[in-house]
């Protein structure tokens, strides 16, 4: 299984009706893993076909909560120095927890996109913090809230899906994936 932000699946494919995936459009999509220049053929590439899009069960399109699918694939990936598997975690996430947000998007909210994968170092805030900025009906229980460490560097758009990785005695996993924001390298706003 690999996990994407839904908004980024039905970008690709979209009910005009309902604006949700479509569960039976796994045919039309494909997973590319160990990719790092969109452009450039680096040989470590794995393409791999859909059988299955398993949306979450509360997904809601209208306040951003759950927007995350599972993809099953037709066949395994191969796990490599380019390709690993990254383990979830059930725990809550420590505030002013070191993370690292990753992605193709954007770096400073102008359309000019980049090619090559690109990672920024956030840390996670208080929920409290973030519902300041965007209100406590944007910020419930399934979103994290980060802001970025170094200035000028941060998730922006097109980084949507990607991974939050955090560490936690010395374990990296899975904390989220990026969804959304108000805009792109502010520091009054958190991510």
């Amino acid at each position: 299984y690999v996990t994407v932000a839904i908004k980024e699946v039905s970008s690709v494919v979209s009910d005009t009706a309902s604006n949700n995936p479509m569960p039976n459009s796994h045919n039309q999509l494909q997973v590319v893993a160990g990719e790092n220049n969109l452009i450039d053929d680096e040989g470590t590439e794995q393409v791999k076909n859909i059988q299955e899009i398993i949306i979450h069960e509360n997904y809601s399109h209208a306040e951003y909560s759950n927007d995350i699918a599972l993809l099953k694939l037709t066949s395994p990936l191969t796990y490599n120095d380019y390709v690993q598997k990254v383990f979830l975690s059930e725990q809550d996430h420590a505030e002013n927890g070191s993370c690292i947000i990753s992605g193709w998007g954007q770096t400073s909210g102008t359309k000019a996109d980049l090619s090559t994968l690109i990672a920024a170092e956030v840390t996670i805030i208080h929920k409290n913090h973030c519902r300041n900025y965007y209100g406590e009906q944007h910020i419930d229980e399934t979103k994290l809230c980060a802001v970025f460490v170094k200035e000028g560097v941060d998730a922006c758009m097109g980084d949507r899906g990607g991974p939050l990785i955090c560490t936690d005695t010395g374990e990296e996993y899975l904390a989220g994936l990026s969804s959304w924001g108000k805009g792109c390298i502010q520091p009054e706003f958190p991510e």
